[in-house]
């Protein structure tokens, strides 16, 4: 995969909030909601922020123009991460930065998970040819891939002694998706066509894995359990991530009306339309997280609007009034 595809889908995969029809109707429950992302400070300048209940956090030693890479809480420390493409990758723990590289390798970013006490990220560096899978422990880099062709690592979650990291690598034609148990590599496609894993979800000995597949003339959105692959869409589409409430698998991702990508989750297979009606720009859904009954979305358009939904109801702030507002990720307390 060329350099300017796996930019472009990191930056189109920097999670927002989903859309639908109703606005400005719902407040942040008593459920502590928060939101990892980005805020516009003017002149084409970006610096992180995260959204607790919709009172903004300056993450204060983030640099200008960095992108979210991921965000999650751990007890009262709330971590996040984000890169600049010309700078270390990093994260912070509440406002301490921490580098997890030490020069300029064009380092990514993707998901950052905390476990036992130890901080998990998910990314990708260059090698000066190509970009290499990897994860780091605490700092300490974990290599994925060997970076003979290109690969990313996009999401990464700890389960008791077990770390799984889901991605792709290139055939080198073609991208297969895969995902990475303790560094050992399990293909979720055969590398016929160009496929990506995008979010990864262990429910007890279950591997569940979103990505896409592209079937001859345009991607698909799909999900594999335990390398098992369920088709969601039915034309072009992608699933961004997914999550397992229960019995209830629920999977996020836009699907192409003919016109605009919509905003969609699909729940054991059947899809919940978000921006069906919203026929003025492509809307992306991004994370998902359920409480009870109650399912929250995000997802942006393509100018990185972000809006925030509580079972299709827009979340104040982000319900499109604020357009400097770019939240990425979410993280549900209870």
């Amino acid at each position: 995969m060329k350099l300017n595809r796996i930019i472009s889908f990191l930056l189109i995969s920097i999670m927002a909030m989903v859309m639908t029809n109703c606005k400005n109707d719902e407040t942040i429950p008593s459920t502590t909601v928060y939101l990892f992302g980005m805020e516009d400070i003017g002149g084409g300048y970006r610096i992180l922020k995260y959204w607790k209940n919709g009172v903004a956090t300056t993450i204060a030693d983030s640099l200008k123009s960095f992108f979210i890479g991921g965000g999650t809480v751990s007890g009262a420390d709330v971590y996040t991460t984000g890169f600049f493409l010309t700078d270390p990758a990093v994260y912070f723990k509440n406002n301490k930065r921490h580098e997890l590289t030490y020069d300029t390798k064009f380092p990514l970013t993707n998901s950052i998970v905390v476990a036992n006490g130890d901080v998990y990220v998910a990314g990708s560096e260059s090698n000066g040819s190509n970009y290499v899978a990897k994860y780091w422990k605490n700092g300490i880099a974990v290599t994925l891939t060997d970076g003979t062709h290109n690969a990313s690592a996009s999401s990464i979650v700890v389960s008791g002694q077990d770390v799984y990291v889901s991605g792709y690598e290139a055939n080198p034609h073609k991208t297969v998706a895969k995902y990475w148990k303790n560094g050992t590599a399990v293909e979720l496609t055969d590398g016929t066509q160009y496929a990506e894993a995008h979010s990864i979800f262990i429910s007890g000995t279950d591997v569940y894995v979103a990505g896409s597949e592209f079937n001859g003339s345009c991607d698909i959105a799909k999900y594999w359990k335990n390398g098992i692959a369920v088709t969601l869409g039915t034309q072009s589409s992608q699933a961004n991530s997914i999550l397992i409430s229960g019995d209830d698998v629920y999977v996020t991702g836009y699907e192409t009306n003919g016109t605009w990508d919509v905003a969609k989750y699909w729940k054991n297979g059947t899809a919940v339309t978000l921006t069906g009606e919203m026929n003025d720009d492509d809307h992306y859904a991004q994370a998902i997280a359920v409480d009870g009954s109650d399912v929250y979305v995000t997802s942006e358009n393509s100018y990185r609007i972000s809006m925030l939904w509580k079972n299709g109801v827009a979340v104040a702030p982000f319900d499109e009034t604020n357009l400097k507002m770019q939240a990425a990720f979410m993280y549900l307390k209870k």
